[in-house]
């Protein structure tokens, strides 16, 4: 089980370390790979050490992204922005519903800028256009948009991929499992797809896939409802 999450390495690293996950993990919206050290029975190259893994940095770091809203005419457009590291702590915890402890965890952001959206839906598109245009991308997560690099979940996943081929020199079957916008390039990568309903009620568009488990329920028992969904339907195969 690989965690492929727009949260922050302390985020995700804390949540591993509690349910005892030991594989890879993507955090920051494809940003970054952390491999434990020794995962592999080879080196690889591009990678920095962190703790007990190996960090592979595919996106932008956050002085970057920093520089790039401080252009003058991208100023225009991140007027309309409320980002998070700029709340305070009260009203961080409101938007996120997050407790005390997780938003300090939240706000260690290395790769990415998540935001609350003040404009119209056009100057919205003007604003994608723009960081597209300087090789960075807006995408929607979960109740964020987020300011990245030029890194996305699916970009991750298939470098991560290579390195599991490299391993085990087998075919991969990969099975995505995603709730919003930012899950649609993972989708993409993905041999199956679960989607959880979300309560925005967004639509990526998933009927030109051919496997997909939709959810009736939103996470987490959406989670577990699109898992034994596909169980199911592997053993009716078989039969």
């Amino acid at each position: 089980m690989i965690l492929n999450s727009s949260k922050t390495y302390a985020e995700v690293a804390s949540f591993a370390k509690h349910h005892n996950i030991t594989h890879p993990f993507i955090t920051e919206n494809g940003s970054v790979i952390y491999v434990p050290k020794n995962y592999f029975d080879f080196s690889f190259e591009n990678y920095e050490l962190r703790d007990n893994y190996h960090k592979i940095v595919l996106g932008s770091n956050i002085e970057i992204l920093e520089n790039f809203l401080d252009l003058k005419y991208i100023k225009h457009y991140a007027k309309y922005c409320t980002f998070l590291h700029q709340m305070d702590i009260k009203e961080a915890l409101n938007v996120t519903n997050l407790n005390s402890k997780n938003i300090k965890l939240s706000l260690e952001r290395e790769h990415s800028l998540p935001f609350l959206w003040k404009g119209t839906t056009s100057q919205l598109e003007n604003f994608k256009d723009l960081a597209k245009e300087r090789n960075k991308k807006i995408v929607l997560g979960g109740r964020f948009f987020h300011i990245t690099g030029d890194s996305d979940k699916g970009i991750a996943l298939d470098h991560l991929r290579s390195l599991y081929l490299k391993a085990i020199r087998k075919k991969i079957i990969t099975i995505a499992l995603g709730d919003s916008e930012n899950d649609l390039k993972m989708f993409q990568k993905s041999d199956i797809i679960g989607f959880i309903k979300n309560r925005r009620k967004i639509d990526l568009n998933l009927k030109k896939f051919e496997k997909v488990f939709y959810s009736s329920k939103p996470a987490p028992e959406g989670w577990k409802e699109v898992i034994l969904r596909m169980k199911l339907t592997k053993r009716k195969a078989e039969e």
